[in-house]
């Protein structure tokens, strides 16, 4: 199964050759980095904080969720499916929250506040650094066009 897509001949051609992601799949990336930034860097505040609101499960769930999953799944060159895309993206954010609870039991280390608003920070910070990759360098490159002329 390619995790590629294939290329048009109305694609924009980066100065090295290497053939960039259309700017409508761009934006869609950008938005989804920037929501995801924003409530994960809401949701380690509210935790941080010791904010009680009806909200705030809701905001660090989501946070946690789309969060973690996009900081990963964000990162790889995909094909532009929706549906693959944001499946994997919530089984990624599913199971980083999972692992991270799972090594905190088995270090006996239980602190879910404290390492939850740490994740949601981390997550926020990661998902940033999408949003300034896909600003400034126009997104990912395709898979396997790096040398592509």
């Amino acid at each position: 199964m390619a995790l590629h897509r294939a290329h048009t001949e109305d694609e924009g051609v980066a100065a090295d050759g290497g053939r960039r992601r259309p700017g409508s799949e761009r934006a869609v990336r950008l938005l989804i980095a920037a929501a995801a930034a924003a409530v994960s860097a809401a949701g380690a505040a509210l935790v941080l904080a010791g904010v009680t609101s009806p909200a705030r499960p809701y905001v660090v769930l989501v946070g946690l969720v789309l969060g973690s999953g996009w900081a990963v799944v964000g990162w790889l060159n995909l094909r532009p499916d929706a549906a693959y895309i944001g499946s994997l993206t919530l089984a990624v954010g599913v199971s980083v929250p999972i692992a991270v609870s799972i090594l905190l039991v088995l270090s006996s280390w239980w602190h879910p506040v404290g390492v939850s608003g740490a994740l949601l920070g981390v997550t926020a910070g990661v998902n940033l650094l999408l949003v300034v990759r896909h600003s400034l360098d126009g997104g990912p490159r395709a898979a396997g066009t790096e040398g592509a002329s």
